[in-house]
This record gives structure tokens, sequence and C-alpha cells, in this order.
């Protein structure tokens, strides 16, 4: 009956085993996924686009954090299960391994927040020099053919409206550079 007892619980150990090591495996892919989703400061970033990045790092990253976060905990109640059976070394070093993946976890919600942070600060300024660069073509296509300027008065209001908007461009083009120049 010992012997029985012990088979029972040396099978049970190993499934323990086997499902700590396919969440942990599951955890370490996400990870890997998720790192070439995030946007630093340094990065070039195709503003023409910023929509569609901004969806594809809230798809992959936010959308799953939470998910993610009961990954975690179901890998800390899996090494509760399997802790038992464990030398005071193999103890030491599983606890060592998930205060590892509890810090990952936290750094890459950090970077997440940092990362969409850097998105949204991209695609204000994109909104911005798209916003100036219709009102310049507004104000184009409202300025009269050669003939209709028939005093100098007129050519001057609309030249000063023109440079006032190409003032504008190049003050968020100005900013655009500086953003970039800013960043790590």
């Amino acid at each position: 009956e010992g012997i029985a007892e012990r088979e029972k619980y040396l099978e049970k150990n190993k499934l323990y085993r086997g499902e700590m090591i396919k969440l942990i495996s599951e955890f370490n892919n996400w990870i890997d996924s998720v790192e070439n989703g995030f946007v630093d400061e340094n990065d070039d970033i195709d503003l023409e686009n910023i929509d569609k990045i901004m969806e594809k790092h809230y798809s992959c990253v936010d959308k799953k954090l939470p998910e993610i976060k009961q990954l975690l905990e179901k890998i800390n109640d899996s090494s509760k299960n399997i802790m038992p059976s464990l030398n005071n070394i193999n103890k030491e070093e599983l606890l060592r391994d998930l205060q590892k993946y509890s810090g990952t976890f936290k750094d890459i919600t950090v970077r997440s927040e940092q990362s969409k942070a850097n998105l949204q600060a991209y695609q204000d300024v994109w909104k911005n020099y798209s916003s100036l660069l219709k009102a310049i073509e507004a104000l184009l296509a409202k300025l009269p053919k050669d003939e209709s300027i028939n005093s100098i008065e007129k050519l001057h209001n609309y030249v000063q409206k023109l440079n006032s908007k190409i003032a504008a461009i190049q003050v968020s083009n100005y900013l655009l550079i500086l953003f970039n120049a800013t960043l790590p």
C-alpha cells in the first residue's frame, strides 16, 4: 500500500510539473511575441499608419495583459503543488524563477505604458501636422485665379494667410524634428 501511494504521489507530481512547464512555455512565448510590438522613443514610426500601429499594440499587448496576469497566477498556483516535493536548493531556485517571471511581467507592463505614451505622442504630432496640411490645401483651393486679384491689398491678404499657414506647418515640422531628436 505504501508503494501504491508513493506511485500515485509521483504521478500527480509529474502532472503538476508538466502543467507548470506548459504554463511557463506559454508565458515565455507571449513575452517573446510582445518584445517586437513595443514602440520605443527612438523607433522610426510610419506616421501615416500610426492608427494601425496603435491598434496592433492594443491587440498584442494591452488586450493580453490581463490574460497573462492570470497565466502568471496559474504558474504560482502550480508551483505550490510541486513545492513540497522539492529539496531546499530546488525550492530556492523555483522561488527565484517565480520572482523573475513576476519581474518580467511588471517590466512588460511598464514598457507597455511607455510604448502607448510614445505612440500617443506620435499620433498627436501626426494629427496636428495633417490638420495643418489640410488647412493649407483649403486655403490654396480658395485662392482666386490671377484675374480675380484686382488689388495689391487682396493679394497681400492672401499671401499673409498663406504665410501664416506655412509658418504653422514649419513650426509643426520643427516640433516633430525636436520630438524625434529628444528621444533617446
